[in-house]
């Protein structure tokens, strides 16, 4: 496989040499487009072309250049031009921990961002998600200070891949799971008085009990 370091780009070539031999100098946005063009082929390139085992040794070197994707207008919009209609087709997209595009997805315990093309598994990136988005650090710290830790079980599929604390519109908090893709609206669920866990209350809102605890009430009884 080629060196990253070392990879070479047509276009930027073309771009240097006219400057060094002929004097010529493209306009601001006119190189920021090629350039904004080649950063995002290249961003696509990597994640097709190369075998993940052999990017070990460059993978700091890939994470601080997803990282400053996002600093970047002119890639921005390049990059969303041609991600969008993939963006649109997912369930729900949500912030991704390193670019912060929300172009995040989360599908049967895969998370991929279709901006930067970051992937890791379901417990990783929601653990990333409430340090580097949310800026939690230390779960001990936060509970010791009377607030609640933004990660729990998700209700669908019983992972602990669910954060709470997604910001929504006008100061709210959706939730979303980073294993399942399940996302909730503010106000959607409810704690159970029994087992302190989040849950779906469909039609039945006000009753404050899931559906599990309400079963082992019953049979209690029985």
């Amino acid at each position: 496989h080629r060196d990253l370091h070392s990879f070479p780009t047509r276009r930027s070539s073309d771009l240097r040499n006219k400057v060094e031999h002929f004097g010529a100098v493209d306009s601001l946005l006119a190189v920021q487009a090629s350039v904004s063009k080649m950063v995002s082929f290249l961003v696509d390139f990597v994640e097709e072309a190369f075998e993940q085992e052999s990017l070990e040794e460059e993978e700091s070197l890939i994470a601080d250049v997803r990282s400053m994707l996002g600093n970047c207008d002119a890639v921005v919009k390049q990059r969303w031009k041609e991600i969008q209609d993939q963006v649109d087709k997912q369930y729900s997209s949500i912030e991704c921990p390193t670019c912060q595009q929300k172009a995040l997805s989360a599908d049967g315990g895969t998370v991929k961002c279709l901006f930067c093309n970051y992937a890791a598994d379901s417990k990783s990136a929601a653990d990333e998600y409430v340090s580097n988005i949310l800026g939690f650090h230390s779960r001990y710290a936060t509970e010791k200070d009377g607030d609640d830790w933004p990660l729990t079980t998700c209700p669908d599929c019983g992972s602990e891949t669910f954060v709470t604390q997604v910001p929504g519109p006008y100061d709210t908090h959706n939730s979303y799971c980073f294993n399942c893709g399940q996302e909730y609206q503010a106000g959607e669920l409810e704690t159970c008085y029994d087992c302190g866990e989040l849950y779906d209350p469909g039609e039945e809102k006000g009753h404050h009990i899931c559906t599990d605890c309400f079963r082992a009430r019953v049979n209690k009884d029985d």
